[in-house]
């Protein structure tokens, strides 16, 4: 915990600039994430060593989304500075998670970075949720609500539950062994964000954060299946089956709280057997790419729903391209990182249910357009994974030249 208070004292200045950007205030948080240049700026030793290729690839993606997206006609008045920034800070906050993973070796660091921006992201949501539920009562309004920076405007319950990507995967901590303080102490500061996520999320009627939730302890539990006592597994299954079961027994006293799921559950054109009507979304924009490799309108067939296809229509093939290079380069560090941690099973599940909640949350979502702060978070974590490689590259190679100084002598 020392190596924490230590590192909080250290990067004092950073962690208050992370957190004024992802508490994005008046929705503007996101430009602040500039001044990031500045402090990268300062650390221009560790900025020149450490463009990799995600880093052109994010550079190449956002250049040419800003590009081809401002030649749509709805946003030809988007000012030069604010095409710039958009385009650079994808990168930007890559490098400043790469920074704090390079500089810092410690896992406990890096736990506690994951466990601040979900924190800094989430905060600002989940007291607008809790407050408006405690004043006008659960069920009462429609899906759609304010933040607390502009209580006037009303946001879509999509992009609200967006904002709890990272807090609703927490619940695949729940089985596994906590051997350091630090461990302890963001699990249970992890669970009690999640349970007040949990209710944000009935509220808001987002099938896709409980997907994720489930789809977190499921995988959690796979993984730890082995290192469990067969004690454990026993009591934590019949848990399960004992919660499921209150549930289903008692839906109808329950219904209030699944009020905004109910109307779309069986709705033909947005049920679960079209997946919220996504797949018809999802054919109509491949077969779009095709006769419009440029793009196309949006009334053709609204948002995808897709972190990618969504891209391929706002500014066509080419920025979609560098995006799933980007992708790929991400997934290529998410396993090799995973490796590494093998032996680290708290931190090593952690980057597992998060890593794996963001590709759930991009394939059935729209992010540039709506959730962009969400897409920045994604590329600081990305960058925190590319330390911890980077670290153990330069270990590797610090350990071989030392056997080879030894046996030259």
């Amino acid at each position: 915990m020392n190596i924490v208070k230590s590192f909080i004292k250290r990067e004092f200045f950073l962690l208050l600039i992370v957190f004024i950007v992802f508490i994005n205030p008046f929705l503007y948080g996101y430009r602040f994430a500039l001044t990031l240049v500045v402090f990268l700026f300062f650390n221009l030793n560790f900025l020149l060593k450490n463009i990799d290729r995600n880093v052109v690839y994010l550079l190449f993606f956002g250049l040419s989304y800003e590009i081809f997206s401002a030649l749509h006609p709805s946003i030809l008045n988007q000012s030069p500075i604010v095409v710039l920034t958009n385009a650079i800070l994808p990168s930007i906050l890559y490098l400043t998670g790469k920074y704090i993973s390079c500089s810092y070796l410690s896992n406990q660091i890096r736990l506690f970075f994951i466990f601040f921006i979900s924190f800094s992201f989430s905060i600002i949501p989940l007291i607008s949720i809790l407050d408006q539920i405690l004043k006008n009562g659960f069920t009462e309004g429609t899906r759609s609500m304010y933040l607390i920076w502009d209580s006037s405007t009303e946001l879509n319950a999509t992009g609200l539950a967006g904002y709890f990507v990272l807090n609703m995967p927490f619940i695949g901590l729940i089985n596994i062994k906590k051997n350091t303080v630090i461990e302890k102490r963001i699990y249970y500061a992890s669970i009690v964000m999640f349970m007040l996520s949990l209710v944000c999320v009935l509220r808001l009627g987002s099938r896709t954060q409980l997907g994720i939730a489930l789809a977190s302890l499921i995988i959690s539990y796979i993984l730890n299946f082995k290192k469990q006592s067969v004690k454990n597994n026993i009591i934590i299954i019949s848990v399960l089956i004992i919660a499921l079961g209150v549930v289903v027994y008692n839906l109808d006293k329950l219904s209030e709280f699944f009020k905004f799921y109910q109307d779309r559950l069986n709705d033909d054109s947005v049920g679960i057997n079209t997946l919220g009507g996504r797949t018809e979304r999802w054919f109509g924009a491949l077969s779009s790419i095709v006769t419009d490799p440029f793009g196309w309108d949006l009334n053709r067939f609204g948002y995808a729903h897709n972190l990618w296809l969504d891209v391929a229509r706002a500014a066509g093939v080419i920025p979609m391209v560098f995006l799933v290079f980007y992708t790929i380069s991400s997934i290529k560090l998410f396993l090799k990182s995973i490796k590494i941690l093998r032996n680290d099973v708290f931190i090593k599940t952690v980057v597992i249910i998060i890593f794996c909640s963001f590709i759930l949350q991009f394939s059935v979502e729209p992010i540039i357009d709506g959730m962009f702060l969400m897409f920045l978070l994604f590329c600081a974590f990305v960058g925190l994974l590319s330390g911890i490689i980077k670290n153990k590259k330069a270990e590797y190679i610090y350990h071989n030249n030392r056997r080879r100084v030894t046996s030259y002598s």
